[in-house]
């Protein structure tokens, strides 16, 4: 299994990264928005890769950088609903915060999703082999073979 396609991802991340970047850049007043919200979607965008790339080739260093960067979008989530900035900044810590959680939670279901089709397509397979030990040993005929060789793979 290969990652079909982090184009969207990449260019969160790069997005993420050019808000957090104008934001210390720019010193002509409250900034603090615009860098919560390049935060929110640059760690969405790791979160997101995370996911995908843990999912392929599971190791603790993806696990890791998933946790991290997820509670990181948390913590920029709940301080500018602590802080009342949802109010007066509802794209970064409103829209921003729920785009990613869509976003991440597509990703989190896609994967239980790609499992779960895995495991029974082993579990298809397995079965096949079954009814052709089956089929060779004579139990059960050729005819019958075909027929419940259909049935398994839904034909």
């Amino acid at each position: 299994m290969k990652i079909n396609n982090l184009n969207g991802s990449n260019i969160a991340f790069v997005i993420g990264a050019l808000l957090i970047a104008s934001s210390t850049l720019n010193t002509n007043g409250n900034n603090g928005p615009t860098f919560a919200m390049g935060n929110i979607i640059l760690f969405g965008s790791i979160a997101y890769t995370a996911r995908r790339k843990h999912h392929i080739t599971p190791s603790k260093l993806w696990l890791i950088a998933e946790i991290i960067s997820i509670v990181i979008v948390l913590y920029f989530t709940l301080l500018g609903v602590i802080s009342e900035g949802w109010y007066q900044h509802p794209i970064s810590f409103l829209v921003a915060p729920l785009w990613v959680i869509v976003v991440y939670c597509i990703a989190l279901f896609k994967s239980k999703n790609e499992d779960m089709t895995h495991k029974s397509g082993s579990t298809d397979y397995t079965n096949l082999e079954k009814l052709a030990e089956l089929r060779d040993k004579g139990i059960i005929t050729e005819e019958e073979f075909i027929a419940k060789k259909k049935k398994v793979l839904q034909i």
